[in-house]
C-alpha cells in the first residue's frame, strides 16, 4: 500500500502543478498574456514586427522581469486550438507541376541564346517538353552537341524535329525541391508578420499546412502567404506593334462571327521631347472579357513569338476605374531573384511606393538597361518603357528616361498596408511555384472565445449533474467516485500540458465525454462489491474481490475504446486529433483512478474498525426481466428503423455532407446578429446577388445563421459580396466584424479525400474491435459484436440523415466514439455471459444469457444515464459547433444501450439454438 500511497501522491501534485500553471495562465487578461508571449518570442531569438518591439520598449526593466516570469509559466499550459482563440488554419497545395514549367522556361531561355546561330530553328514549349525544330538534318549533331544532357533528356521525333524533357529523377527532385522552398518561404514570411506560435508543416508530398492561431486579422496573413511574388522586369514592345495586332485580333473576331466584342481604346501619344508610344486602355468593367479573348487559341496564334500580353493593376478612381494593357518581350531583363531587400518609402510627391534594392549584379544590369534607354530617349527619341510585374499583372510602367542604378522603385496608389505587406513578400522572396488553397478555416477571436465558454459551462453542468447522480445512489462510495472524477480531469488537463497539446472544441467535447465514461469503472467495481457482499463475504475481502473480478472487464472495455481512438487519431487532421488525444488520455487516466485511487481510498477506510460496510442505494433487486424473449419484437423494430433511415440517407444523397466530406467542398459562413432575422429576408438577400443554391440554417433564437454555397473560382469576392448584401439588407442588425465571423472553406480534392479516410477509420476501428472481441472471446461473439455495432452506427446515420442533421468531420469522431462506447457496453455483458457459462450447471443458453444481462443491469442504465447527461449538457450548452457531435452521440449512446441488450446477447442465443445445443454441466 505504501508504494501506492507514494504514486497517487505524486500524480496529484503533479497534476495539481500543471492544472494551476493553466488556472494561472489564462485568469491573466488578455493584454498581459499578449506581452508575455512577445517577451518570450524575442528572447527565443524570434523575428518581432514593428509595433510589437515598440510593445516591449514601453516596459520598464521590473515589469520586463515580470513578464519574463509570465513566460516561463506559458511553456507549462494548454494551447488553445483554432476553433478556441480564433486564427486561420489553411491547407495549400503548392503547383509542382508549375513549378517544373518555370525551370523548364528558365533552362529554355538558355537553350535558345545557345542556339540563336542556327539558322531556321524554332524552340517550343508545351508545358513539360520543349520541342526543337530545324530546317537542315544536318544541324541535329549540332544541337545535340549544345544540349546539356546532365538536364535535358533528348529524343529525335523525326530527322528535323527534337523533343527534350527533364529526366523522372530531376524532374522529382525539382517538384521536391519547390515543396520545400515553399515551406521555407511561407515561414519566414510568417515569422516576419509577427504570429505567436504558428504551426507550419508539410503534408503528403505537395501540401503545406499552415496554421496561425490567434490572429486578428486572418485574410491580411492569408494574402500574405498565398501570394507568389514572381517579380519580374520585362520591356515593352517596339511602337506600332501592337497596334497591328489589336488590328489583326478585331479582324479576327469579325471574320468568326462571334458576339464577342474587344472594346480597347488605342492611342499613339508623344512624351515631352516627342518619342511616340502606345497607350491602350480599357474599363474595369470588360476586364474579364478581355482577359477571356487574349486566352482564346486564334487570337495567342496572332502574337509573335517572344512577346505576351499584360495587363495592369486597376487604375483611377471610383466609378472611373480602369485598365492598361501592354504587349511585352517575353524575357524578363531582371527578375526578384536578385533583390535584395525592399521597404515601403516615398516619391518626390509624398505618394507610398516600395523601394528596391538589389544587389550589384542585378544593379548592373539595370544600369546597363537604363543606360541604352538613355541614350535611345535623347539621340534617337524612342521611348523605352520598363514594366514592373508582380505575379503577372502590371503595377508600374515607367519610361527609362535617366540612368538607373540598383534601386528603382514600384509605384502603385498603396495603403500603408499594402505598401508593408508587398515590401514584406518580397523581400523574403518569391515562391517558386503558385499554391491553391484546398482547405481554409477562418475564425474570429470573439467565436473562439464563445466556444471556450460554453464548452466550459457545458462541462461543468455534465459534471455536477454526474455527481449528484452518483453521489446519491452510491453514498459514500460515490463521494469516492467523485473525488476520483474530478482528480481525472485534473489528470487529463495536466497530460495535456506536458505534451504541450493544442485544446480543441472537439477536445473539449472527449473531455465532457470522458466524465461520462469515466464512472464506468467505479459503477462496475461497486456492482461487483455489491454482488460479493450478497453472497455472504466480509466488507473487506468483497472490496479485495470485486476489484478483482471487475479488473479484466474494465481492461477489455476501455482496450476497445483507446483503440478506435488511435483509429481515430491514425485518420483524422486537426480537432478532430485534439478529440482523439483527449478521449485517449481519458480512457487511460479513468482506468488509473479507478483501479488504482479509489482502491487506495477505501484500502484505508477499511483499516478503521468503524468501518463495517458500503451502503448504496440499488435500481431493482434481483431482476428478472426477459430480454431474450423479446428478441424477435427488437430484430423486427431495429429492421425497420434502419430500413427507414438508409432509405432517406440514399434519397438525400449529397446533401448528407457537410463541405469537408462533401465530393464538391464548398464554403460555409458562420454569421451573426445583434437580433433575431427571417430566414427568409436571408435567402432573399442571397437571391438578389444571384446566389440560388444556397443551404440556410439558423441557430441561437434566429441570431446566428450558417450559410452554404458552392466553392467557385471567385468564392472570396463571392464571401465579400454576401457579407455587403447582409450589411445593406440588415444594417444595424448585422455583425460586419472579422472577430465575429467563421468562414470554413474546403474544396473539392480535400473534399473527397476527407470523405474516403472517414470511411476507411470506420471500417478500420471496426475489423480492429471485432478482431480484439474475437480474441478475447469466441468467434460467435466477435459475428455478434460486429452486428450490433453496425446496427448502431448505421441507424444513428440513418436518424441523422432523417433529421437532417449534416455529416463531418465531427459526425465521423462521434461515430467511431460510438463503436468504442457500444463495445463497452457489450463487452461487459459478454463477460458476465462467459463467467455464468462456467458457474450455471443445468441452465438453457438463453437462460444464462438472459440471468447475464439482468445482473448487469444496473450498470447498463448507470453508465448509460451518466454518459447522456454529459452529451446533453454539450448538446444543449456547447453552441452550434459542436451540436451536431452531441447528437450524434446522444443517439449513438441510446443505441448501443439497446443493442448491447436486444441485439447483442440474444444473437448468440439464436447462434447457439441454429446450432442445436443446450449447455449442460459445462
Amino acid at each position: 500500500m505504501k508504494w501506492k500511497t507514494i504514486l497517487v501522491l505524486g500524480v496529484i501534485a503533479i497534476s495539481l502543478y500543471f492544472a494551476y500553471a493553466n488556472f494561472k495562465w489564462y485568469s491573466l487578461p488578455e493584454e498581459k498574456r499578449e506581452i508575455a508571449e512577445l517577451v518570450a518570442r524575442r528572447e527565443a531569438g524570434k523575428a518581432l514586427s514593428e509595433a510589437e518591439k515598440e510593445k516591449i520598449a514601453e516596459l520598464t526593466e521590473q515589469e520586463k522581469a515580470d513578464y519574463h516570469r509570465l513566460g516561463l509559466l506559458r511553456g507549462r499550459v494548454l494551447s488553445l486550438g483554432l476553433d478556441l482563440q480564433g486564427g486561420a488554419h489553411l491547407v495549400l497545395a503548392v503547383d509542382t507541376d508549375k513549378a517544373l514549367e518555370i525551370e523548364i522556361t528558365r533552362h529554355l531561355t538558355t537553350l535558345r541564346r545557345e542556339l540563336h546561330h542556327i539558322e531556321g530553328v524554332r524552340l517550343l514549349q508545351d508545358k513539360k517538353i520543349v520541342n526543337i525544330e530545324f530546317a537542315r538534318e544536318d544541324d541535329y549533331q549540332t544541337i545535340r552537341d549544345i544540349v546539356d544532357e546532365n538536364i535535358w533528356s533528348l529524343d529525335r521525333k523525326s530527322p528535323t524535329e527534337i523533343v527534350l524533357a527533364f529526366s523522372h529523377r530531376r524532374a522529382t527532385t525539382i517538384k521536391r525541391d519547390a515543396v520545400v522552398q515553399t515551406l521555407g518561404r511561407i515561414r519566414r514570411r510568417v515569422d516576419e508578420f509577427g504570429v505567436a506560435e504558428p504551426l507550419i508543416q508539410p503534408q503528403g508530398e505537395r501540401r503545406i499546412i499552415v496554421q496561425l492561431p490567434g490572429m486578428r486579422d486572418p485574410e491580411r496573413a492569408k494574402e500574405i502567404i498565398r501570394r507568389t511574388a514572381f517579380l519580374e522586369f520585362k520591356l515593352a514592345a517596339p511602337v506600332g506593334l501592337i497596334s497591328e495586332i489589336i488590328s489583326n485580333i478585331e479582324a479576327t473576331l469579325a471574320i468568326k462571327e462571334e458576339e464577342i466584342s474587344f472594346p480597347v481604346h488605342h492611342r499613339q501619344l508623344l512624351t515631352d521631347i516627342g518619342a511616340p508610344f502606345d497607350m491602350v486602355s480599357f474599363s474595369e468593367d470588360d476586364f474579364a472579357r478581355i482577359n477571356s479573348v487574349l486566352q482564346k487559341e486564334e487570337i495567342l496564334a496572332l502574337i509573335p513569338e517572344g512577346y505576351s500580353f499584360a495587363i495592369t493593376r486597376s487604375l483611377g478612381e471610383a466609378g472611373r476605374r480602369f485598365r492598361n494593357l501592354y504587349l511585352l518581350k517575353e524575357d524578363p531583363v531582371l527578375t526578384g531573384a536578385l533583390l535584395e531587400n525592399a521597404y515601403p518609402s516615398f516619391d518626390e510627391f509624398h505618394r507610398r511606393v516600395i523601394q528596391l534594392e538589389f544587389n550589384r549584379h542585378g544593379g548592373a544590369i539595370m544600369s546597363r538597361i537604363s543606360r541604352r534607354a538613355e541614350r535611345a530617349y535623347n539621340e534617337e527619341r524612342k521611348a523605352t518603357i520598363l514594366t514592373i510585374l508582380l505575379d503577372d499583372v502590371i503595377y508600374s510602367a515607367p519610361f527609362m528616361k535617366v540612368r538607373v542604378g540598383g534601386r528603382p522603385i514600384i509605384t502603385g496608389d498603396f495603403t500603408r498596408e499594402e505598401a508593408m505587406d508587398l515590401s514584406l513578400v518580397l523581400r523574403e522572396g518569391a515562391l517558386p511555384a503558385p499554391i491553391s488553397t484546398e482547405m481554409e478555416m477562418m475564425i474570429g477571436a470573439s467565436l473562439g472565445a464563445d466556444s471556450i465558454h460554453a464548452g466550459i459551462r457545458a462541462g461543468i453542468i455534465g459534471f455536477i449533474g454526474i455527481a449528484f447522480l452518483i453521489g446519491i445512489y452510491y453514498l459514500k462510495a460515490g463521494l469516492i467516485t467523485i473525488f476520483a472524477l474530478f482528480l481525472n480531469l485534473i489528470i487529463v488537463l495536466a497530460v495535456l500540458s506536458m505534451l504541450r497539446a493544442t485544446l480543441t472544441l472537439p477536445g473539449i467535447a472527449g473531455i465532457i465525454l470522458v466524465i461520462g465514461m469515466a464512472v464506468d469503472a467505479n459503477i462496475l467495481i461497486f456492482e461487483r462489491i455489491r454482488e460479493e457482499v450478497k453472497s455472504g463475504k466480509a466488507i473487506r475481502s468483497a472490496i479485495s474481490a470485486g476489484y478483482q473480478r471487475a479488473f479484466l472487464t474494465i481492461l477489455d472495455a476501455n482496450l476497445t475504446t483507446l483503440i478506435v481512438a488511435v483509429v481515430l487519431f491514425g485518420f483524422g487532421t486537426g480537432p478532430i486529433r485534439g478529440f482523439a488525444t483527449t478521449l485517449s488520455i481519458g480512457i487511460i487516466s479513468s482506468m488509473f483512478t479507478a483501479i488504482v485511487v479509489t482502491r487506495l481510498i477505501l484500502d484505508l477506510m477499511a483499516r478503521r474498525k468503524s468501518f463495517t460496510g458500503l451502503k448504496m442505494l440499488q435500481i431493482a433487486n434481483a431482476p428478472q426481466i426477459r430480454f431474450v424473449r423479446q428478441r424477435r419484437k427488437a430484430f423486427t423494430l431495429s429492421v425497420l428503423v434502419l430500413l427507414a433511415g438508409m432509405i432517406t440517407f440514399f434519397a438525400r444523397g449529397e446533401e448528407n455532407f457537410g463541405i469537408d466530406l462533401s465530393p464538391g467542398g464548398g464554403v460555409l459562413l458562420e454569421r451573426h446578429f445583434t437580433a433575431p432575422v427571417y430566414a427568409g429576408d436571408i435567402r432573399e438577400a442571397l437571391i438578389f446577388i444571384g446566389i440560388e443554391e444556397a443551404r440556410i440554417q439558423q441557430f441561437n433564437d434566429n441570431k446566428g445563421v450558417l450559410v452554404r454555397i458552392g466553392k467557385g473560382e471567385d468564392y472570396e469576392v463571392t464571401v465579400q459580396t454576401i457579407d455587403a448584401q447582409l450589411s445593406e439588407k440588415f444594417h444595424g442588425l448585422f455583425i460586419d466584424d472579422e472577430e465575429f465571423k467563421r468562414t470554413d472553406v474546403i474544396g473539392p480534392v480535400m473534399g473527397r479525400e476527407m470523405q474516403r479516410n472517414g470511411v476507411l477509420a470506420l471500417i478500420f476501428a471496426l475489423a480492429a474491435v471485432v478482431a480484439y472481441i474475437t480474441w478475447r472471446f469466441e468467434i460467435k461473439f466477435g459475428i455478434a459484436a460486429i452486428i450490433a455495432l453496425l446496427h448502431d452506427v448505421l441507424i444513428t446515420v440513418g436518424i441523422l440523415s432523417i433529421l437532417e442533421v449534416e455529416f463531418n468531420l465531427a459526425t465521423i469522431a462521434a461515430l467511431l466514439a460510438i463503436i468504442g462506447y457500444s463495445l463497452n457496453d457489450t463487452i461487459v455483458i459478454f463477460d458476465r455471459i462467459r463467467e455464468n457459462l462456467k458457474s450455471m450447471h443445468g441452465k438453457s443458453y438463453a437462460e444464462i444469457v438472459n440471468t447475464s444481462i439482468n445482473q448487469t443491469l444496473s450498470r447498463t442504465f448507470l453508465t448509460s444515464l451518466t454518459t447522456l447527461l454529459a452529451m446533453v449538457s454539450l448538446f444543449v450548452l456547447g453552441g452550434i459547433a459542436i451540436s451536431g457531435f452531441a447528437l450524434t452521440l446522444i443517439i449513438g449512446i441510446s443505441l448501443g444501450t439497446f443493442s448491447s441488450i436486444f441485439i447483442a446477447a440474444p444473437i448468440l442465443v439464436e447462434w447457439q439454438r441454429r446450432g442445436g445445443i443446450l449447455i449442460q454441466n459445462v
